[in-house]
Order: structure tokens, then C-alpha cells, then sequence
């Protein structure tokens, strides 16, 4: 069953919010000849796109909210041809 706008974009956020999570937890206790400063700038664009992806899934949410009959709660779009964003 094909995922619609909105799920791609919660398992988006997802996926990159764990992927933080992990590159935190090695920013913690970083391993010996990490680049500590090369990881930090991973985990703000990291971060930055989570914004994005945020801010787009509350856009979609309110446009469903004020137009319940356009059909984003139950259409299969794909997000990659929504915001033209590929899934790793």
C-alpha cells in the first residue's frame, strides 16, 4: 500500500530524527579520531532539514484543515513529488 504526503513526510522526520539521536550520542562520547566539529555541522543541517520537513508537514496539515476535500489525508502522492525530496 503506497504511503500518502503526510506519512512519507512523519517517516522523514523520523528517520532523521534518530539519525540525531545517534550522531549525539557519538558527539557525547566521540570514538578517538572523530572529527568532532565535522559532526557537529552534520547534526545542524541534519537538524535544519528536520525543520524544513516540520514546517512542510504542518503546511499540509493546515491545508487539510481548511480544505477537508483536497484529498491529502488519503492521496498516495508520494512527498518526493510533493517537495521533491528523495528517501534514503
Amino acid at each position: 500500500m503506497a504511503k500518502t504526503a503526510k506519512q512519507e513526510l512523519v517517516a522523514q522526520i523520523e528517520w532523521f530524527q534518530s539519525i540525531v539521536s545517534e550522531y549525539k550520542n557519538t558527539q557525547a562520547n566521540p570514538p578517538e579520531g572523530i572529527d568532532t566539529q565535522a559532526l557537529a555541522g552534520a547534526i545542524e543541517q541534519i537538524e535544519a532539514k528536520i525543520s524544513e520537513l516540520q514546517i512542510k508537514l504542518e503546511v499540509m496539515v493546515a491545508v487539510a484543515l481548511f480544505y477537508p476535500d483536497n484529498n491529502l489525508r488519503t492521496s498516495p502522492l508520494p512527498v518526493r513529488q510533493l517537495c521533491g525530496v528523495a528517501h534514503a
